[in-house]
């Protein structure tokens, strides 16, 4: 999405659902709504309790995917060399990211 700040994570975290979502026979939307995976993105939480800040992630959703949605978006920072959520978070270090 064109707001987002880190679309590439976007896509791979639309990867992942679909890949859930196939393997468990469930509605993509079930799994984790659109808005929660832009909200990620743009958030980048990278332990439980910031993930359960996370519109959408209840304590069903956060237990059933949390480690994974933390494993996708700890990894997306670690390979773009982003140190913290703050600097994740700041669209000059995103333009840098996406070129």
């Amino acid at each position: 999405p064109k707001d987002c700040p880190h679309p590439q994570l976007y896509e791979l975290l639309i990867a992942w659902r679909r890949s859930i979502s196939t393997e468990k026979d469930l509605m993509e939307l079930d799994i984790v709504p659109n808005l929660s995976l832009k909200e990620i993105a743009s958030s980048l939480p990278t332990t439980k309790g910031e993930l359960n800040n996370i519109r959408g992630i209840g304590k069903a959703r956060s237990k059933k995917y949390g480690e994974d949605l933390i494993r996708i978006v700890s990894a997306y920072c670690q390979e773009n060399q982003i140190a913290s959520k703050a600097s994740c978070a700041s669209p000059s270090h995103a333009s840098n990211v996406a070129a």
